[in-house]
């Protein structure tokens, strides 16, 4: 079950992260709003499965937008 639910996790964060970063890129949204919406995303992440789920999906980011400004969770 956790896995699974590290799983889901791990792939909400890498597309939300995705549409964040191409939104940030062809300027379809505000930088205000980007590190708003960042923030959101990232304080939801509250269990350590959540956080090590998320960091991983940073770390699956930059190939694809190696300059948006994701950090992982300590």
């Amino acid at each position: 079950m956790e896995a699974c639910f590290a799983s889901a996790v791990y792939f909400a964060s890498l597309y939300s992260l995705l549409i964040l970063c191409r939104q940030r890129e062809v300027g379809d949204i505000t930088q205000k709003t980007f590190t708003e919406a960042l923030r959101d995303l990232a304080g939801s992440m509250t269990e350590e499965i959540e956080k090590m789920a998320w960091n991983r999906a940073v770390k699956e980011l930059p190939d694809s937008y190696p300059n948006c400004p994701i950090k992982p969770i300590p």
